[in-house]
């Protein structure tokens, strides 16, 4: 079954949810992950971002501004790489 992209609007200012894909102690770790899989995402039509929250550097898609959105995402990140995430308010 060949894979078809399907866009989903991201929000323009704070707020709304996002799809993690993971939280790490340390800022290299996160960019590591991002790296390794950066050619995965860029079919896909995903740009994942690094933030601090709480003392970890988490690796997010969006904001989106529909939790419905974000948990498009979260099924197409899921279905075209097998990558587990969670839907979290932004």
């Amino acid at each position: 079954m060949k894979y078809v992209p399907v866009n989903v609007p991201v929000a323009r200012q704070d707020g709304g949810f996002v799809v993690q894909l993971g939280a790490f102690a340390s800022y290299a770790n996160a960019q590591n992950f991002v790296a390794h899989l950066a050619n995965q995402f860029a079919p896909l039509g995903v740009e994942p971002t690094v933030r601090q929250v709480n003392g970890l550097f988490r690796v997010f898609i969006g904001p989106y501004p529909a939790r419905d959105d974000a948990k498009r995402t979260a099924d197409r990140l899921r279905d075209a790489l097998g990558l587990a995430s969670t839907i979290s308010v932004h």
